[in-house]
C-alpha cells in the first residue's frame, strides 16, 4: 500500500471533521456543543497524518485510524437519529477506505466491528438506555425506535456492509494480485534486458552502461580498469562434445569468476566465451592480482572439466585514462587479450601504457 493511499485517506478525515464542525451546525445546531469531540478527533487523524509522514506506525497504523473513524461515525449517527439520517452511509465509505488501506480480512474486521457499533447504539436508543437523535431540529425528530425496527435497522445495515465488505474487497485483492503480477513481470523483464540468459551474469550493454558511469567518476583517487576474458580452446568443447556441454561450461565458467572476483567487481558476460571484469577503485596492480586469480581459477576447472585437454582463458587487462570512452577502453583489453591469446594463453597480458 502506498503512503499517498494512506494520506488521502487521511485527508478525507480532515474534510469530515471539517464538515461536522463548520456545515453540520446549521442543520443540526445542537452539535455544535460536541465541538470537544470533533477537536479530539482532528487531534487524532492529525497525529496519523504525522506518522504517515514520518513512515512510523506500520500496519497498526491504518487499523487504529479505521477504529477511530468507525467510533466518530458511531457517535455522528447517533447525535442526529441512527435509524433516520442518511449519515448511516459514512459506514460504507469507511468500509471501502479500511479494504483500501489494510489487507481485505482485516477490513472485514473492521467493517464487522462498524456495524456491531451501529446496532449498539441503535438497540440502545430503541431500548430507551440512551436518547435517539439528541442533536436532531426539533422538527425531525422521529420517535426512537421500537425493538423490532432496531433489529431489522441493524440487521439490514449489517448485511449491507457484509456484503459491500465482501464486493470491495474480491475487488481490491483482485486489484492487488493485479498489481503485483504487474510488478513480478517487470522485475523479470528488467533482469532480462539487464543479465545474460545464461549465466545471469550481466550482458554486455549493462556492463557498458555501468562502465559509463564508472568512466565519469574516474580521478587518481577512484582508478579503475577492465579485464577483457577469452577462453582458449573452448571451441573443441562445442564442435566434439556438443552445445549442451559447451553452455553447461560457460555456466559453471561464470558462477567460478563470480565466485573468485571480489564482491565490487562487475562480472559479465560480453558475448559467446568472452567475459569482461570490471574493477572498480582499483589500480593496475591490484587489477593484475585479481586477473591472475581468474586465471588459476579457470584453469582448475578446465582440468577437472577435461584434464587432458583443459579450457583455460586468456585475460588482457587495461586500466583507464582521462578522456577514455568504454569504446576506448574495451578496444585497449581486446587488444591485450589478443596478445595473451596469441602468446599461448592461459595467462594475463597489461596493456601497454
Amino acid at each position: 500500500m502506498s503512503n499517498k493511499l494512506l494520506f488521502n485517506a487521511a485527508t478525507s478525515r480532515f474534510l469530515l471533521a471539517a464538515y461536522v464542525l463548520v456545515l453540520m451546525p446549521e442543520l443540526h445546531p445542537g452539535l455544535a456543543n460536541e465541538w470537544p469531540w470533533v477537536a479530539a478527533y482532528l487531534l487524532v487523524v492529525s497525529a496519523e497524518q504525522w506518522l504517515i509522514w514520518r513512515g512510523l506506525g506500520g500496519q497498526l497504523r491504518p487499523i487504529v485510524g479505521g477504529i477511530v473513524d468507525l467510533i466518530f461515525i458511531t457517535a455522528l449517527v447517533h447525535w442526529v437519529g441512527s435509524v433516520t439520517t442518511v449519515l448511516v452511509a459514512l459506514y460504507f465509505f469507511a468500509c471501502i477506505v479500511n479494504m483500501l488501506v489494510v489487507s481485505s480480512r482485516t477490513g472485514m474486521w473492521l467493517t464487522a466491528f462498524g456495524a456491531a457499533l451501529y446496532a449498539m447504539v441503535v438497540m440502545l436508543a430503541a431500548t430507551g438506555t440512551i436518547a435517539y437523535g439528541p442533536h436532531a431540529p426539533a422538527g425531525l425528530i422521529a420517535a426512537p425506535p421500537t425493538f423490532v425496527q432496531g433489529v431489522l435497522a441493524s440487521g439490514t445495515t449489517a448485511t449491507l456492509l457484509g456484503v459491500s465488505g465482501l464486493i470491495v474487497g474480491m475487488l481490491v485483492s483482485t486489484n492487488r494480485e493485479r498489481e503485483e503480477a504487474l510488478l513480478d513481470a517487470n522485475a523479470r523483464l528488467e533482469t532480462l534486458s539487464s543479465h545474460d540468459t545464461l549465466t545471469s551474469l550481466l550482458n554486455r550493454r549493462a556492463l557498458i552502461d555501468q562502465l559509463g558511469i564508472e568512466l565519469d567518476a574516474l580521478s587518481p583517487k577512484r582508478p579503475l580498469a577492465l579485464a577483457m576474458l577469452d577462453l582458449d580452446k573452448f571451441k573443441r568443447i562445442n564442435d566434439e562434445r556438443g552445445h549442451a556441454d559447451g553452455d553447461a561450461l560457460l555456466v559453471r565458467i561464470a558462477h567460478t569468476l563470480r565466485e573468485s572476483a571480489r564482491d565490487m567487481d562487475v562480472v559479465a558476460r560480453f558475448g559467446g566465451d568472452e567475459f569482461l571484469v570490471l574493477y572498480p577503485h582499483t589500480n593496475m596492480d591490484d587489477a593484475l592480482v585479481g586477473a591472475q586469480r581468474l586465471v588459476g581459477a579457470v584453469r582448475a576447472l578446465g582440468v577437472s572439466f577435461d584434464p587432458e585437454r583443459p579450457v583455460t582463458v586468456s585475460v588482457g587487462l587495461a586500466a583507464a585514462r582521462v578522456g577514455d570512452t568504454a569504446v576506448t577502453l574495451l578496444r585497449r583489453a581486446d587488444e591485450a587479450a589478443y596478445r595473451a591469446k596469441r602468446e599461448g594463453g592461459d595467462q594475463v597480458v597489461p596493456c601497454a601504457s
